[in-house]
């Protein structure tokens, strides 16, 4: 047998995680120096039995490493905030108001300075009248009820910082200057399943053109309330092309996500089965039937509950700022490297491409800068092909794509790619990562092998059972 050495810090790491209490220091180094190396030379005897080779140890290396490299893959003090936070969140609904002043080409400093200035009066009438005058120019929106994930997570701070009553500072974009007026708060609703039915409004539709509309609702409502199959009545005449061929239904949602008006005649449907009269949204006229309800959960410790919170968190934008500083400090320890001469023209150009043939799969690999290197690391890199496939395939993701220009998909891609590489080369790059696998890795194939040698032997060995009990019995 060829011994193998073990490094000092190796040895250490495991002694101090599993050091007993002993007021003999040295006594107590030198007894679990002959346990690890009777530990180390069980496993080396199972490495050359090439246990470690086998499928089921594969599989459970590559399902622990899973579970643990998340842990190494953000800041996970921000991560663990923010999750409790949205968690906190999660159980309150609000009523927002939306006041607006817009701005157009010809909006000037003065006109904007004044504009603010109407809607700050506007914002201190409320603190001393519960009804005040809304001037001409100031526009007032009712969201209707949202919660957390709602709204950008900037907006989502000024709302949940509020009291019933109260308003927001004033904040501007490129539309202009606007504040929120808190004025109702509820327990969290939970989630709704519903299937509909929806009669599409023309693009500038007038009241005539609306009016027909609403006569081929009011008949159809009266041919489900006759007792028509709801979705066969949806897979015949419902506009919505994402949901008609389903009968009608809508992937489970939850406050906030659909247009106020809708999500108030959801809430207004008490029981599975229950129907709406026709109603009309901005988007045309729609009938609505209630398919399934779940209430929110009764503690913020169900299992299921956190683990939904934590994959929104984990796929919404107020983490950006914590994963780019996280990005950054990866891309210095895994040598990225710009690769010179790059044409982020043809880049972008390109992606596009790969975006409209989206049903040609190959068609990522037949491309001019497939084959060429477009990010590289100390000891890889990444393809044209590989980024081709990134845009393409964020885009046709709706819950990953919200409209970014091709050149912050690039920058976001540049960041996954070196996150990736780093996930998959962590022990090269973290040693607690490294110990902490190693010590799985042989800690199972000493199971494994203690199994197949000593207990699985001892069990089928019946007459060295049968004499063992025999002089149990006799002592």
């Amino acid at each position: 047998m060829l011994f193998r050495s073990v490094s000092k810090d190796e040895f250490l790491r495991a002694f101090n995680k599993n050091k007993t209490q002993n007021a003999d220091k040295e006594k107590a180094v030198k007894d679990y120096v002959d346990l690890y190396a009777n530990f180390k030379l069980k496993v080396q005897a199972a490495q050359e039995m090439r246990i470690d080779t086998s499928y089921q140890q594969q599989m459970d290396y590559e399902n622990f490493r899973k579970q643990i490299e998340v842990n190494y893959l953000n800041d996970e003090a921000t991560v663990k905030k923010m999750h409790e936070e949205a968690l906190q969140r999660s159980q309150t609904d609000l009523h927002l108001m939306l006041y607006s002043v817009s701005f157009s080409k010809e909006t000037t400093p003065s006109d904007s300075l004044n504009m603010y200035q109407s809607l700050q009066k506007l914002k201190q009438d409320f603190t001393s009248n519960n009804n005040p005058t809304i001037s001409e120019g100031i526009s007032q929106k009712d969201m209707g009820f949202v919660t957390v994930f709602s709204l950008p997570y900037a907006y989502e701070n000024m709302a949940y910082n509020l009291k019933e009553g109260e308003t927001s500072p004033l904040f501007r974009n490129k539309k202009g200057w606007h504040f929120f007026r808190l004025t109702e708060q509820r327990k969290a609703m939970g989630k709704w399943r519903v299937a509909q039915i929806l009669l599409c409004f023309p693009p500038d539709a007038d009241q005539l053109s609306k009016g027909i509309i609403q006569n081929r609702a009011d008949s159809i409502y009266n041919l489900l309330k006759s007792g028509s199959e709801f979705s066969a009545m949806a897979r015949l005449f419902s506009e919505d092309r994402l949901t008609a061929t389903s009968g009608g239904e809508i992937s489970e949602f939850s406050t906030g996500k659909f247009d106020p008006v809708f999500m108030q005649e959801v809430a207004r449907l008490q029981k599975d089965g229950d129907l709406s009269k026709p109603f009309a949204t901005s988007h045309g006229y729609h009938i609505i039937k209630r398919i399934g309800y779940t209430p929110l959960p009764d503690s913020l410790t169900d299992e299921m509950f956190q683990y939904e919170i934590k994959q929104k968190l984990m796929q919404d934008k107020r983490l950006i700022a914590s994963r780019e500083a996280f990005a950054k400090e990866v891309m210095k320890k895994i040598g990225y490297k710009t690769v010179k001469g790059l044409n982020t023209k043809d880049l972008f150009r390109y992606a596009d491409s790969a975006y409209e043939h989206a049903d040609n799969e190959p068609y990522c690999d037949s491309l001019p800068i497939s084959n060429k290197i477009v990010i590289q690391f100390a000891k890889g890199n990444k393809k044209g092909s590989d980024w081709l496939r990134y845009a393409r395939d964020t885009k046709l993701n709706p819950e990953l794509y919200k409209g970014e220009s091709m050149e912050e998909l690039w920058n976001n891609y540049q960041a996954y790619a070196s996150i990736e590489y780093y996930r998959a080369n962590l022990e090269n790059f973290n040693a607690d990562f490294a110990f902490q696998i190693k010590e799985f890795k042989e800690g199972n194939m000493l199971f494994e092998v203690m199994d197949k040698q000593v207990w699985s032997r001892a069990s089928n060995d019946s007459v060295g059972l049968k004499n063992y009990r025999s002089e149990e019995h006799t002592s």
